[in-house]
């Protein structure tokens, strides 16, 4: 028997989904962990009390509870939601339907069906996913004053990343199945070529023509605080060139408040 031979038989799907069940719970082990160790900790110590005063740790205690609980329930959803996917060959099913969509259309072609396929799922996603997104942004953010977003602007900002988000995806996809079809037995090494070049274009036009259509880019001014950060750069050898400061005034401020965008050229 050759080594190869090994590998008939096995029900890779179930290994699959077992391999992932095992992860989830190993990370849900280690949630639980930290979420005990938050509800310990009612009062700071003197590390914290260098950092915040013991109002402001109460809320961030709160809030972090909050936020623990919250994600172990939608961790536990996607969990059910991924193991239904898995066990009812959804995306086979949805596959078969993306091919019917474009016969509809007047096409029958593979490139397009796929990408029609990348679309449905994508759509898909957003519309089970929604109410996660709403209840995280509008009522915990909300609750502990961190959400600056109105929902007209939520759903502009969120249908904007999707398009985006899908150009990208549909300008990757088309050029990568072509190469899988045309390579041959070298396929994957194509493939990796293409999408590790594909990245590499993403990452350098990004800063300059894709954030820009989520968030405004300000340079951060001559000020101490641009020159401690230049010092900081400095002093670990890091080559910074340019220094944002992102307006998050309209989104939540818990994240984007605060951010700094350091960019090597």
């Amino acid at each position: 028997m050759g080594f190869m031979d090994i590998f008939v038989g096995i029900n890779y799907m179930h290994w699959s989904l077992g391999f992932v069940t095992a992860e989830f719970f190993w990370d849900l082990y280690l949630i639980l962990r930290q979420r005990r160790t938050v509800k310990e900790n009612r009062t700071t110590n003197e590390d914290v009390k260098k950092l915040m005063d013991d109002e402001t740790y109460v809320k961030a205690r709160l809030y972090s509870l909050e936020k623990i609980n919250f994600g172990i329930l939608k961790d536990a959803y996607h969990e059910l939601e991924l193991s239904a996917i898995t066990l009812t060959f959804f995306l086979a099913k949805l596959w078969t339907f993306s091919g019917k969509s474009i016969e509809y259309l007047g096409y029958s072609d593979e490139l397009i069906q796929s990408n029609m396929f990348l679309l449905q799922t994508t759509i898909l996603s957003f519309v089970v996913h929604l109410p996660w997104s709403l209840y995280s942004t509008f009522v915990i953010e909300e609750r502990h004053g961190f959400n600056k977003m109105t929902m007209g602007f939520y759903f502009k900002d969120t249908l904007k990343k999707m398009a985006v988000s899908q150009v990208i995806t549909t300008i990757m996809v088309t050029p990568l199945i072509w190469l899988i079809k045309w390579g041959g037995d070298y396929f994957f090494i194509y493939a990796w070529g293409f999408t590790f070049a594909f990245t590499m274009a993403i990452f350098f036009v990004y800063m300059d023509f894709i954030a820009p259509l989520f968030d405004k880019y300000t340079p951060v001014p001559a000020s101490p605080l641009r020159t401690a950060i230049e010092d900081l750069a400095k002093s670990i050898n890091f080559p910074l060139t340019k220094l944002f400061v992102v307006d998050g005034s309209k989104k939540i401020c818990s994240q984007q408040c605060l951010l700094l965008w350091l960019l090597q050229e």
